[in-house]
């Protein structure tokens, strides 16, 4: 996993008990189950026809400019497709 601090950091701001990633991901699912969203993008009512815009968004977002690791808008658009 990439980003196993970042992740242990979101189980630890969830839970109250020493977490790791993979408890962080079990929190975030159980929020998701408890709050009745669905896991893919499509449950919310996106469709490919937002997937440019947020690929463009995601490109000028800082983070992804400073990320050692970088995606093309072609790929951004291939992980919300992925994610529908």
């Amino acid at each position: 996993m990439v980003c196993r601090e970042r992740f242990s950091q979101i189980g630890r701001a969830l839970r109250t008990k020493k977490s790791d990633d993979r408890d962080a991901i079990n929190a975030v699912s159980e929020l998701i189950a408890e709050v009745g969203i669905g896991k893919r993008l499509g449950d919310v009512g996106a469709t490919s026809a937002h997937y440019g815009a947020w690929a463009q968004a995601a490109q000028e977002d800082i983070c992804l400019r400073s990320n050692p690791r970088t995606a093309s808008l072609e790929q951004i658009v291939g992980l919300y497709a992925a994610a529908q």
